[in-house]
């Protein structure tokens, strides 16, 4: 129990040394673009042409939107909440994705986006685009990243072996 409580507190003075508010404002100041988030809604689609179907209703009436996305997608985990997907992260998206819905502006309408290798087909609504401030939660995520990145430096030099 003596051990545990010492590595306890080692490990917590560590982490207060490695996450000062200096170090959390200028690790934030060099990665800002690294906590934006976006908002979006999407259609999933299996097929190509439905998608570009999909895709020329939304350029004649955008606010078709949520309904389409009931009707059409094959996304049962968003399906009824009109495609809604909210706080996405930079570097949580394939690139190619990541780079056209964070160049977006609110209220555009992109796709149909192939998915990878695979035969999906992606139509997005983007509906806000938001930059990072250092508030209370993206403090903490900060200060994660520093912590992870810490810990990845250090475990370069390290070899585990097992027996």
């Amino acid at each position: 129990f003596e051990a545990f409580l010492t590595e306890l507190v080692v490990k917590n003075k560590m982490l207060t040394e490695l996450t000062t508010d200096d170090k959390i404002s200028d690790y934030f100041a060099q990665h800002s673009p690294d906590f934006d988030t976006a908002d979006i809604k999407h259609i999933l689609l299996e097929d190509e042409a439905k998608a570009n179907e999909i895709k020329a209703l939304l350029e004649d009436d955008p606010d078709m939107f949520d309904e389409l996305v009931v009707e059409h997608s094959i996304d049962e985990d968003t399906k009824y909440l009109q495609g809604k997907l909210s706080h996405i992260r930079r570097g949580t998206l394939a690139p190619e994705l990541e780079a056209k819905i964070f160049n977006a502006s609110a209220g555009d309408i992109l796709g149909p986006i192939q998915l990878g290798d695979n035969d999906f087909f992606e139509i997005i609504a983007v509906t806000a685009v938001n930059s990072a401030s250092l508030n209370d939660e993206v403090q903490d995520e900060v200060g994660t990243a520093i912590q992870d990145s810490w810990l990845s430096e250090r475990l370069k030099n390290v070899t585990i072996s097992y027996s």
